[in-house]
């Protein structure tokens, strides 16, 4: 089952498959997320406050690489090195 995300995981963690923390999500279009591998305080608070965007490091995130949504985080289905 494709998990759709929403504009209320923007600035969510995101886990690999290990369970490492790769970044947060920057922005959500039509259920397309972008991952922020490299996110400052001042870009997770950009995103949370609606300010934030995607950016030329950010990573496209297809609802096949997620894995569940749950607890404030983004468990993705892949490791790290795959994205």
């Amino acid at each position: 089952m494709a998990i759709e995300l929403t504009s209320s995981e923007i600035g969510t963690p995101v886990l690999d498959a290990t369970g490492l923390e790769i970044g947060i999500i920057s922005t959500v279009d039509d259920g397309a997320a972008m991952l922020d591998p490299n996110p400052t305080i001042a870009d997770e608070i950009r995103s949370m406050v609606g300010f934030g965007g995607a950016e030329p490091d950010h990573v496209p995130l297809t609802s096949d690489l997620i894995d569940s949504s749950d607890n404030g985080v983004i468990q993705l289905s892949v490791p790290d090195r795959l994205l």
